[in-house]
């Protein structure tokens, strides 16, 4: 998850909120899998799957597939 977290300049990918100011050190509780992991198993570890997101965002995302726009 570290890797997504710089990658993506330590923002949520779908607000932009700035997670370090609003989690502080908890990084693993805003970790997200952009495709969901039980539709897409091969990809659970896959860094290019992780993203960083707040826990609002993630909440809306839930099980929302951007590959299938479902």
């Amino acid at each position: 998850m570290l890797q997504a977290f710089i990658r993506d300049g330590g923002c949520c990918v779908y607000c932009g909120r700035p997670l370090l100011d609003t989690y502080g050190a908890a990084l693993t509780a805003t970790g997200e899998h952009l495709l969901p992991k039980h539709k897409y198993s091969d990809l659970t570890e896959s860094v290019d799957n992780l993203v960083p997101a707040c826990a609002e965002c993630n909440r809306i995302k839930h099980d929302y597939d951007p590959a299938k726009g479902k």
